[in-house]
């Protein structure tokens, strides 16, 4: 039988977390160098270092854009659409639902740019050399032409058509 009196656990950890630190450390000045932002995250095959702690009140009546701003200030890192819930909830942001965060984080980006998505990654435009928003505009051929028969704004016109125009009004 095996006996566990022998072994220092404090050196062993010691010297594995002294690895850890070197590896991280690389790991760190590898992405700089690649300009892959300050810290890799766990979804993209970096490392988390040392994650600080989130409060319950950090982004306490903040909306999901400035909270998501501060959290990647906080972080120094990249997050998913799923970790950024995580962290803004921790934070003290009512628990949005995934396609509305995306959503809400997506029109930042498009409106103010500061927050920007690579990758399936939020960022701070900063972090992203080179980054240039896409010109593309995204409409069909339908839209082109005009509304269509079921559009609101075709209601719209209809509904002002039923109302009677001074034309035909009679009174005097």
């Amino acid at each position: 039988m095996a006996t566990n009196e022998g072994i220092n656990y404090e050196a062993v950890l010691a010297d594995l977390e002294a690895r850890r630190d070197q590896l991280e450390a690389a790991i760190a000045a590898i992405r700089a160098v690649a300009g892959m932002g300050p810290v890799g995250s766990a979804a993209s095959g970096g490392t988390q270092i040392n994650m600080p702690t989130i409060s319950h009140d950090t982004f306490f009546g903040m909306s999901i854009p400035e909270a998501t701003k501060k959290l990647l200030g906080i972080l120094k890192r990249r997050l998913s659409t799923p970790e950024a819930i995580k962290y803004l909830t921790q934070g003290g942001v009512p628990e949005p639902a995934y396609n509305t965060a995306y959503a809400v984080l997506r029109r930042r980006q498009n409106q103010i740019g500061d927050i920007v998505n690579v990758n399936g990654e939020w960022s701070l435009k900063e972090w992203v050399p080179g980054y240039r928003p896409s010109t593309r505009t995204k409409k069909s051929d339908a839209d082109k032409d005009g509304p269509s028969e079921g559009s609101t704004e075709i209601r719209a016109n209809s509904a002002k058509a039923s109302e009677p125009s001074e034309a035909t009004d009679t009174r005097k």
